[in-house]
């Protein structure tokens, strides 16, 4: 397939990115764009699945536009009878009104047609920045953070580099918070998919940052993510217990496909989460001990791993 048809399947790029292509600066790779270095610049994002839910909307819009149509025609249509009884003196100054009620009405029908184009955006909008915005995002920072602990020695370089990491951990972790507290069931439902999207980036931002920081010697900031990342987990899973026990999972609630691919989620989820509380007690071990948590861990400082428990020394 050739870059220009990747770049148009593709969510749309700023055009510092395109222009940085154009000149070569930039060179697609698959679905990264990279510098000539050959690190990664972003991530080629493709628009997933659900467009159907989209166009759904947008026929109901359409319906609702042709159906004001018909009554303003159906109007007008009532309006030109009582013209043509009425005696020719009056006429004129009928068709008068009728003039400026017609671009009244038409006013209102290109004011809607924008409101309509409006909405529409919005919701494609809102789509990419939960599907594709945040998961770019958020796998773009995860590996910038161990490039730079694997290629550098240096605190104070690796802090830099673990900074948009950090943010990303703390919306991650916010976003869910809010959503599992203030969402309804039906809403949990709905968006079930995307909250354990959300889910699994956290814990593995919370894994990576954790080890980062054991490697830094700060054991206390490292236990600090590890503490609000199980926070979130037991709110997350109180939550889909709850939805469990009302029969929310249930056939003519949920469908097939979408049950299967919550179960997949739910036990990814598990797996992180059991890896995340294995790193998390060993560290407050070491802070019980006062010993720096590197000095219990079996992997040379270079390498951080990123989705299996670090092993311990035998």
């Amino acid at each position: 397939m050739s870059i220009s048809i990747l770049l148009e399947r593709a969510l749309p790029l700023s055009k510092d990115i395109l222009d940085r292509i154009a000149s070569g600066e930039l060179k697609v790779f698959g679905g990264t764009i990279r510098d000539q270095a050959g690190r990664i610049v972003k991530h080629l994002v493709f628009p997933q699945d659900g467009q159907s839910n989209l166009d759904e909307l947008s026929k109901q819009i359409n319906a609702t536009l042709n159906q004001s149509h018909t009554e303003i025609m159906g109007q007008l249509a009532n309006q030109t009878a009582i013209l043509s009884a009425v005696n020719i003196m009056t006429a004129h100054n009928t068709n008068e009104t009728l003039g400026k009620k017609l671009e009244e009405i038409s006013d209102k029908i290109d004011h809607l047609d924008k409101k309509i184009a409006e909405i529409h955006d919005e919701i494609i909008l809102s789509k990419l920045i939960k599907f594709s915005e945040i998961k770019s995002s958020s796998l773009a920072s995860i590996e910038e953070a161990l490039y730079a602990n694997k290629v550098q020695k240096d605190p104070q370089f690796i802090r830099l580099h673990i900074t948009p990491l950090r943010h990303t951990f703390n919306s991650l972790h916010t976003i869910l918070m809010d959503i599992l507290k203030e969402f309804t069931n039906k809403k949990i439902i709905d968006g079930i998919n995307f909250i354990m999207l959300i889910a699994d980036l956290k814990n593995k931002s919370s894994f990576v940052l954790g080890q980062i920081h054991i490697r830094l010697a700060e054991d206390d900031i490292a236990q600090g993510y590890f503490d609000r990342n199980t926070d979130s987990n037991l709110t997350l899973r109180s939550r889909l217990e709850s939805l469990k026990n009302t029969g929310a999972f249930s056939p003519h609630v949920i469908n097939q496909e979408k049950l299967l691919t919550l179960k997949a989620d739910v036990e990814n989820f598990k797996i992180l989460e059991v890896q995340s509380q294995l790193l998390s007690t060993q560290n407050k071990l070491s802070l019980e001990l006062k010993l720096p948590h590197y000095q219990l861990l079996n992997n040379s400082f270079n390498t951080i791993q990123m989705l299996d428990p670090v092993p311990m020394k035998c």
